[in-house]
């Protein structure tokens, strides 16, 4: 998914799509793409909308045939230009992934998972620090106590999945929406679960998550 706009990583966005702008001599784009076996995937379909000349003009140049562009003429959210990818050639369980991460995730073993579980949905997650800048109260054995500015870990959102085609064909029939989010689909059924993709993992949505990924993928 390869077609906002990355107001928040502005004015590095002005020009080129997030997605397509390299951190260590490498994009996003690209570290996604090589991070997947070749032996994996017939077919990768990456959908375009802002500058979409621009982001066309890089793809085309990396002459990877596998690449298949799907330019989306409107604002559809993070999943509705699912609607017209699905009716392509695609299997019957198919990855979604953000294309503004860097991210070593094994997605042979997430597949793995999913199809052993026989998932509508798989949502990626990975370990998260945050550091509050309040303090928190708790109770312990009745007795409160005020924990200051504690650093929170909690699991999130990756912005990796994994979709059964046979469940978002279904999703899609029955919602006519033009603007459809991940969440969307999430939400509508129960049969989902998450996976761990490790800790190496970095969303660059925002200037300081940018800087913050030169340091972090040379270590990976």
């Amino acid at each position: 998914m390869c077609g906002g706009e990355g107001k928040r990583l502005r004015p590095f966005t002005y020009k080129i799509p997030k997605p397509f702008l390299t951190i260590n001599n490498i994009s996003s784009f690209d570290y996604i793409i090589n991070n997947i076996k070749k032996n994996m995937v017939k077919n990768i379909y990456v959908s375009l909308k802002y500058k979409y000349d621009i982001a066309r003009r890089i793809i085309k140049d990396k002459k990877n045939s596998k690449i298949k562009i799907f330019r989306e003429r409107e604002t559809s959210g993070t999943a509705g230009s699912l609607r017209n990818i699905i009716k392509k050639n695609i299997s019957k369980n198919f990855f979604v992934i953000n294309g503004d991460i860097f991210t070593k995730t094994n997605f042979s073993k997430m597949m793995n998972y999913h199809e052993k579980k026989k998932l509508d949905l798989t949502v990626g997650v990975t370990k998260y620090q945050l550091q509050c800048p309040y303090a928190i109260i708790k109770t312990k054995k009745g007795k409160k106590y005020f924990d200051e500015k504690p650093l929170l870990k909690i699991k999130i959102n990756s912005g990796v999945y994994i979709v059964s085609k046979k469940f978002s064909i279904n999703f899609f029939k029955k919602n006519n929406s033009k603007y459809v989010n991940m969440t969307d689909l999430i939400t509508e059924t129960k049969n989902f679960s998450t996976y761990n993709i490790g800790n190496k993992w970095i969303d660059i949505g925002q200037v300081n998550d940018f800087k913050k990924a030169y340091k972090k993928i040379i270590q990976w």
